[in-house]
């Protein structure tokens, strides 16, 4: 389990991210952790999390890194009304932790309904706050696909070894092919060459305990929302996506390409814009 040359961490990772969220260039960051349960999704995430914090504080020279990554306000777990918390309107330069989004708030099998379109909606389009968004997942494919294809590295927990205070992990990049709509994952590489495995040490005690709290309490009250009516909603599909089909025009993406990612008829998005005056 090494690098060619060397054994990369979370901290070497957490520089990287922290020097692309930071940087003039109005670049964001999408990054998605899965793995089996017990396989140290939670350590990776909040390691990393904490660490690429650690570096933006030191990068901007302001602030602590508690201000750009916090349990209470940029973690979320589980419920949609929970992410939709955390991704409104998010501080500048904050770490978004959305942990097991498959479960309720983006998975695959609900992908019309209409609270994952809108958190769809604001994934897309939060890329001026110069976010780092890490989502956990059991399996990739239980996650919607936008998130999917937006992400832009994917972590693939490998072993988990507790008692020695670490996990270990594949990172690759994830790089979607226009012209074939496919999307493959390359392993990172750099001028030292191949990044195989990345390992994550354990987080602090006392920031895991409050993250198992938080977790509890969420699962508790997913259980009671589980029976409650959906609520009406006042927007149409066309409405929430408007503006990411905007977005991912402007970023290049095709039509045939926006209606795949947001499982919408490339005629209708075609048919839309150019009602609404913008160039397609």
């Amino acid at each position: 389990i090494q690098k060619e040359g060397g054994y990369p961490h979370e901290e070497e990772h957490a520089t990287f991210c922290a020097k692309i969220i930071t940087s003039k260039h109005n670049q964001h960051e999408i990054i998605v952790i899965v793995g089996a349960a017990g396989r140290g999704k939670s350590w990776a995430a909040v390691a990393l999390a904490m660490a690429v914090a650690k570096k933006v504080s030191e990068i901007l020279g302001k602030g602590t890194p508690d201000d750009y990554f916090n349990l209470k306000e940029t973690f979320a777990t589980i419920t949609k009304d929970e992410v939709m918390r955390v991704m409104n309107k998010p501080k500048k330069h904050a770490i978004l932790l959305l942990d097991d989004v498959a479960a309720k708030a983006l998975n695959a099998r609900n992908f019309r309904d209409a609270d994952n379109i809108d958190l769809n909606a604001v994934l897309q389009t939060f890329r001026p706050n110069h976010n780092l968004v890490i989502l956990t997942a059991q399996a990739g494919f239980l996650l919607d696909k936008v998130p999917r294809s937006i992400s832009h590295y994917i972590i693939e927990m490998d072993q988990a070894m507790f008692d020695y205070g670490f996990t270990t992990a594949k990172v690759k990049q994830v790089v979607y092919q226009h012209g074939s709509g496919q999307l493959h994952f390359p392993y990172l590489q750099s001028e030292n060459g191949k990044y195989v495995r990345h390992i994550f040490y354990s987080p602090p005690a006392d920031v895991m305990e409050e993250y198992e709290s938080i977790r509890e309490l969420q699962l508790q009250r997913s259980a009671e929302k589980k029976d409650e009516p959906a609520k009406d909603k006042k927007l149409t599909k066309t409405q929430l996506l408007f503006d990411v089909w905007v977005e991912l025009r402007k970023a290049g993406y095709s039509l045939r390409e926006i209606g795949k990612m947001t499982h919408t008829d490339h005629a209708h998005v075609d048919t839309v814009l150019k009602n609404s005056g913008v160039v397609v």
